[in-house]
């Protein structure tokens, strides 16, 4: 979906493999089916003013969720958060390094953002964090052992 000149626009995704199974944690599934349940409940509350747009989120009404709107809520969550403000496609790159600090392999980051490549992930979408780089400082002496086989 984008906001061309005032007008919202839904097309396809720009490539094939932006068409794919993103495979979510409990938790989310969870959130998921919380918000479904909310929706039934908002659907009642409305009766005929119900919009079904069948999207996963929708506005106050069951329509589609604009751009500017979506980027009005996130601007206010992120104020009475207290996080610095992103862009929607700042998330992305949030998951990718938070997901990469945490251990899961950077081609499994790159399939589920839709990447044709790990480098492009890698280049565009990793920061590494100070922390990291202090935990994964090698001693000298450690250079020259073997691995430890397991």
């Amino acid at each position: 979906m984008s906001d061309v000149s005032g007008k919202v626009r839904v097309g396809s995704p720009k490539t094939a493999g932006s068409r794919r199974t993103v495979y979510l944690s409990p938790s989310i599934l969870d959130l998921l089916r919380r918000e479904q349940h909310r929706q039934a409940e908002l659907r009642i509350i409305h009766g005929p003013k119900w919009q079904e747009s069948g999207r996963v989120f929708v506005n106050s009404l069951g329509g589609t969720l604009l751009p500017n709107n979506l980027k009005r809520d996130m601007q206010r969550i992120y104020t009475a958060a207290g996080v610095r403000h992103l862009h929607i496609h700042g998330l992305r790159d949030t998951y990718a390094s938070l997901a990469a600090r945490q251990g899961v392999p950077i081609e499994v980051i790159s399939k589920q953002l839709g990447h044709a490549s790990v480098a492009f992930t890698l280049n565009v979408y990793r920061t590494v964090f100070q922390d990291e780089r202090q935990r994964w400082a090698i001693d000298v002496d450690d250079l020259t052992k073997e691995p430890e086989k397991k």
